[in-house]
């Protein structure tokens, strides 16, 4: 199974710490490739679903994009919500 993603940043942190730490293999879809993609759906608002329809959509036509990797923002992005959910355990 291949997992892809359009966000890398705190928001999917967790997710993809998780999905990484049980071996499974996560692409980047670029936003900006998001975009583009979306350009043919043009009678359609922009929604998850649709962004979601698109992320995976791409994932499936370009077998080349990048592999998430636990680089050092993500670790310093997983740490930080991990302290943040201590402290708030703690109160």
């Amino acid at each position: 199974m291949r997992w892809a993603t359009d966000l890398t940043g705190s928001v999917a942190a967790l997710l993809l710490a998780s999905l990484i730490a049980a071996g499974q293999q996560v692409a980047y879809v670029p936003g900006p490739m998001v975009n583009r993609m979306a350009g043919m759906f043009r009678g359609e608002g922009k929604t998850d679903a649709k962004d979601a329809r698109l992320v995976a959509g791409t994932a499936r036509m370009c077998p080349d994009l990048a592999i998430v990797t636990p680089g050092e923002e993500l670790t310093a992005e997983l740490t930080r919500l991990t302290a943040h959910r201590a402290d708030l355990m703690a109160d």
